[in-house]
C-alpha cells in the first residue's frame, strides 16, 4: 500500500512539473513568435538590426533590444528606439491595436503617415501630451480607442464611426 501511495504522489508531481515546464516553454515561444511576427512587418530596416540580431536561432532573451524578466522568464522590455519610426513605411496597414501595453510618451505623428489606416487602438497605456494634429490626415480612420491615457487637446477633424477616448 505504501509503495503504491509513493508511486502515486511521484505521478502527480510528475504531472504538475511536466505542465509547469510546458507553461513556461509556451510562454517564452509565444514571446518569441509575437516578436518573430512583429520583424516581419518591417520592411525597411536599413541597418538589418532585426534581421541580424533577432535569429529564430538564438534565445529571445539574447536579442537586441529585449529585456526578459528573471522570475518568469518572459520578455518584460522592448527597446527599439529609432527603429518604430520605420514602422511608418508600412503604408498599407489598415489596423494598429496597441492596446494595454504601458507605452509612454506622446503618441507618434508618424501614424498621419499611414493613409490606409482605419482602426487604431492605443487604449490602456501611458501616453501623454496633445492628439497629434497628423492623425487628422488619416481620410480612412474609422476607429480611435484613446481611453486610459494621459492625453489632453483636441480631437482632429476626422470622420469616425467610433471614438472612445474616455471609459466612463
Amino acid at each position: 500500500m505504501g509503495n503504491t501511495f509513493l508511486n502515486s504522489v511521484l505521478l502527480i508531481i510528475f504531472h504538475f512539473s511536466v505542465a509547469t515546464f510546458s507553461m513556461n516553454l509556451t510562454s517564452i515561444l509565444t514571446d518569441q513568435s509575437a516578436l518573430l511576427a512583429l520583424k516581419d512587418l518591417v520592411t525597411h530596416d536599413s541597418k538589418n538590426i532585426l534581421a541580424t540580431n533577432w535569429p529564430a536561432s538564438t534565445a529571445v532573451c539574447n536579442w537586441f533590444g529585449v529585456r526578459c524578466g528573471s522570475r518568469h522568464n518572459r520578455v518584460t522590455t522592448l527597446n527599439l528606439s529609432g527603429l518604430p519610426v520605420r514602422l511608418s513605411n508600412l503604408r498599407r496597414l489598415k489596423h494598429i491595436d496597441f492596446d494595454n501595453n504601458s507605452f509612454i510618451g506622446e503618441i507618434p505623428s508618424w501614424f498621419g503617415s499611414l493613409t490606409e489606416l482605419r482602426e487604431l487602438y492605443l487604449h490602456v497605456n501611458n501616453f501623454s501630451g496633445i492628439i497629434p494634429s497628423s492623425l487628422g490626415y488619416l481620410p480612412k480612420l474609422e476607429k480611435l480607442s484613446l481611453y486610459e491615457n494621459q492625453i489632453s487637446g483636441s480631437i482632429p477633424s476626422l470622420h469616425l464611426q467610433y471614438i472612445f477616448v474616455a471609459r466612463y
